[in-house]
């Protein structure tokens, strides 16, 4: 049995959405709960600013899955550039199956997922 994967709400603290980029790009979340719109944009606000928003996405793609039960966090999320976003819990799990299955040990790698 596996363990059940890491979702992560985003937060609404600088510091906190800071540390959770981080944790996105180490590998360290399976999953990202966007619930609003905003927590899309705040997120990407802050790569913009650290100029890693191209990692972001790469991660958010690759190997962090996006979860936005919401059609227009759904929206906002792919106008940043996203893919795959999971809109239930099911799916998101899904889609980390799949990431898992077809994917080497986590590494950043742009040259594609």
């Amino acid at each position: 049995m596996q363990p059940r994967p890491r979702t992560t709400p985003v937060p609404q603290a600088p510091a906190e959405l800071e540390a959770l980029l981080f944790e996105a790009l180490r590998g360290d979340v399976q999953v990202i709960l966007f619930n609003q719109a905003k927590d899309a944009s705040a997120l990407f606000e802050v790569a913009r600013k650290r100029g890693i928003e191209a990692l972001l996405l790469e991660a958010l793609n690759c190997h962090v899955v996006a979860l936005a039960p919401e059609a227009s966090t759904q929206a906002q999320l792919a106008q940043e550039g996203l893919r795959r976003i999971a809109r239930n819990q099911a799916e998101a799990f899904r889609l980390l199956e799949e990431r898992f299955k077809r994917a080497s040990p986590v590494a950043l790698n742009p040259s594609g997922c």
